[in-house]
């Protein structure tokens, strides 16, 4: 264990992969010779829990979060808190308080985001048996998976607890893995797969099994969005998938609109959630010094809370302020149900559904802070309707900085991994 630590504190100091570097040694089981980190959103008592935020930099929580413990308990070693955008805030790694993490591929280039860290150091510590842990509300684990050319599982909503995850939105909040091996990807999710008591929204283990797949979709709609470098890379891997599956060439309905649904829900959500750091108990606390509630509370969110921060809980508050929720945020819920639907649409009808997963290769770090705020939501358009919609999806490495976004239906994770055994990606002799 002492290597891969030594190894990863010294290329932390170019990456900035790593928020926190710590070992914890785990049970036998499983696991055991495996090592893994945790998105700095994910509380592990004793160590520093910041969700790449000032206000939470000194934060030790006095508990942790149930993933930690099931992969403690399995046998894995932890050795640390990956960076993260601030409350997991941004689509390039660039927006942490503790400074952007550096892509493995190229140093020049971002990591994608928001689990910046989680992506990077899985590439970066590909010699060794190491995994990390991310989450996701709008394609944060799927993003710098495609960046960083590693294999992750987004699953279905309530199959993994995200009890001891400090909340970005509620409803879209997604906890999964990275790594470089695509069935340690499925092993470590059947692992922290699960009901828990502490989370009222998890609901079910995941079990892996053999299951056949045969019906593959290509959303073709998707592919308009990417560089033409990009689109010729998963257009060539598709006439590859084409000799194995019965390939269907379809177009998915509202992108856009769920694209912006996203956004209206995702922000609504988080300005809720970050109120509670309002400078009394949760968060930096400084002496008030007779000032009204609402001089100090601006005050503290002003001076401890990043820029894309403020803007997103600007947005939040306006959608579901009075006058506006009906206009915005009721319809973004809407829009909600749409998708779902159409998904359940095409399920029906095919196993898998396929997509690139970003539309670009990763912008280098002095270009990707100059992108207007807008234009870096636009980035998400392929990764936003299926967080949105809730349903598993894979990240499948095809070229440098270019992956397909594998997708299937609510809880048919196993349909990913049967696709991923035809094609070959894993070998047929896992069971």
């Amino acid at each position: 264990m002492k290597d891969i630590i030594e190894f990863a504190k010294a290329k932390n100091r170019k990456y900035n992969h790593f928020i926190t570097i710590k070992e914890i040694r785990g049970k036998k089981g499983s696991l055991s010779g495996y090592y893994f980190s945790l998105k700095d959103s994910l509380c592990v008592k004793g160590v520093r829990t910041t969700a790449g935020s000032r206000i939470l930099e000194n934060y030790v929580p006095p508990f942790s979060s149930t993933v930690f413990e099931k992969l403690i308990n399995s046998g894995a070693a932890f050795i640390g808190k990956t960076n993260m955008d601030e409350f997991g805030f941004g689509s390039f790694g660039i927006n942490s308080a503790f400074g952007p993490s550096r892509n493995p591929i190229d140093p020049e280039r971002v990591t994608g985001g928001s689990s910046s860290g989680a992506g990077g150091s899985t590439k970066l510590l590909e010699k060794y048996p190491y995994f990390s842990i991310g989450e996701s509300t709008g394609g944060s684990i799927a993003n710098p998976a495609a960046f960083c050319s590693v294999y992750s599982i987004t699953p279905t909503y309530g199959l993994v607890s995200r009890w001891g995850l400090i909340s970005y939105a509620d409803s879209l909040d997604k906890i999964g893995v990275l790594a470089n091996d695509p069935l340690l990807v499925f092993k470590v999710l059947e692992i922290i797969s699960g009901a828990d008591g502490k989370d009222p929204t998890c609901i079910r283990k995941f079990r892996i099994r053999k299951e056949k797949v045969s019906k593959v979709g290509v959303l073709t709609n998707t592919f308009e969005f990417c560089t033409e470098k990009i689109k010729n890379y998963l257009e060539r891997k598709i006439e590859e998938i084409s000799e194995s599956f019965k390939v269907d060439f379809i177009e998915f309905k509202f992108l856009e609109h769920a694209l912006w649904s996203y956004y209206i829900i995702a922000t609504s959500e988080a300005s809720t959630n970050l109120a509670r750091y309002c400078g009394l108990i949760f968060g930096k606390t400084e002496n008030p010094k007779a000032k009204s509630f609402l001089e100090y509370f601006s005050e503290i969110r002003g001076k401890y809370f990043g820029l894309e921060t403020k803007r997103r809980i600007i947005i939040g508050t306006i959608v579901r302020s009075k006058g506006f929720r009906n206009k915005y945020y009721l319809k973004a819920q809407m829009v909600r149900r749409l998708v779902i639907e159409e998904y359940k649409k095409l399920f029906k009808r095919y196993d898998v559904l396929l997509s690139p997963v970003m539309p670009i290769i990763p912008p280098k770090i002095k270009d990707a802070s100059k992108i207007r705020p807008i234009d870096t939501y636009r980035m998400d358009i392929l990764t936003v309707p299926p967080n949105l919609a809730c349903i598993p999806h894979f990240t499948l490495p095809v070229r440098k900085y270019s992956s397909l976004l594998v997708m299937a239906d609510h809880f048919q994770e196993n349909k990913i991994l049967g696709f991923l055994e035809r094609l070959g990606e894993i070998d047929d002799s896992w069971s």
